[in-house]
């Protein structure tokens, strides 16, 4: 019952949040076009200036590919650099969100106002930087180390991927998603935690994680499990959905951008669900130590 309760409570407060939801989409849907439309720009450019529709009208012709070499080498470099950079801000500004979905999924905060958000976001970002960028790095590890590794032992001379080579490969990929979900669980209670204080801990607050998401680990792993496969679902639904449609003319591919925007959109409330499911289990937990330290002051 507490994790269906969680996932109601975080459900309620993630709808209530729809403010931030909608801003972290605005965001995103910026950041991806900022990439996109120049990569298209060049591309639409590169094949006007090659007449290559033209010289393939009567057939393949690997020579017409010569006149689009160096042009195609740019726009590897140009998205290669764009790509990198989109990770980077887009780490900076996963935190920045965070940071105001968090403080705005506490219980304490009845309704959700755009001020608010974005100063709990400012207030608290360095210290969810810290915690992601720590997150990141152990999840980075154990992927080397549990899949990398023994992947690459085990590719010997003459080895399948039919046999050994593809079976260590499936247990490694399913041991190490279940890692990082403890990861993860670790991360969301310490952001959790770091919320509810006014003063900035990041290592403090990833062990204050840590010790929730042991002490809570029966119901809140599972709660990480079953929005996984949410997730999954969603993405699944997504790629059918989309890869499957074949629009036909502007309204068709209007419809498709819609609905994939749709989806992306559902997937930030989901994410946000979870966030509210956490934070639910942490004030519950919280709340039971509160409890406890004041029956041991009154003895």
């Amino acid at each position: 019952m507490k994790i269906f309760d969680s996932i109601k409570t975080g459900c309620t407060r993630a709808s209530r949040s729809w403010k931030g939801i909608f801003v972290i989409w605005i965001v995103s849907l910026f950041l991806v076009s900022i990439v996109a439309l120049p990569l298209k720009s060049t591309f639409n450019s590169a094949i006007g200036k090659s007449m290559i529709t033209e010289k393939l009208s009567n057939g393949i012709d690997v020579a017409v590919f010569a006149d689009l070499e160096s042009t195609f080498g740019n726009m590897v470099i140009s998205w290669t650099t764009g790509l990198l950079i989109l990770i980077l801000v887009n780490f900076f500004l996963n935190a920045f969100f965070s940071a105001g979905l968090f403080s705005s999924l506490r219980s304490d905060t009845p309704s959700l106002r755009l001020s608010d958000f974005f100063r709990s976001s400012a207030k608290y970002f360095w210290s969810f930087c810290l915690i992601s960028l720590l997150t990141d790095l152990v999840i980075m590890f154990l992927f080397i180390l549990i899949i990398l590794v023994p992947v690459a032992i085990s590719m010997h001379p003459g080895a399948s991927w039919g046999s050994t080579v593809f079976i260590i490969a499936i247990v490694a990929s399913s041991v190490f998603l279940l890692l990082t979900l403890v990861l993860l669980l670790i991360a969301d209670f310490a952001r959790a935690w770091q919320v509810s204080r006014e003063r900035k801990e990041s290592v403090g607050a990833i062990k204050q994680g840590l010790g929730y998401a042991f002490r809570t680990f029966s119901s809140s792993y599972a709660l990480m499990i079953l929005f996984m496969l949410i997730q999954v679902a969603c993405i699944a639904i997504a790629i059918m959905t989309i890869g499957s449609a074949e629009p036909s003319g502007a309204k068709g591919i209007i419809l498709l951008f819609i609905l994939s925007q749709v989806l992306f959109v559902v997937r930030i409330y989901i994410r946000t669900s979870r966030y509210g499911a956490i934070t639910r289990l942490f004030e519950v937990e919280a709340g039971k130590n509160e409890i406890k330290q004041a029956e041991f002051s009154l003895q």
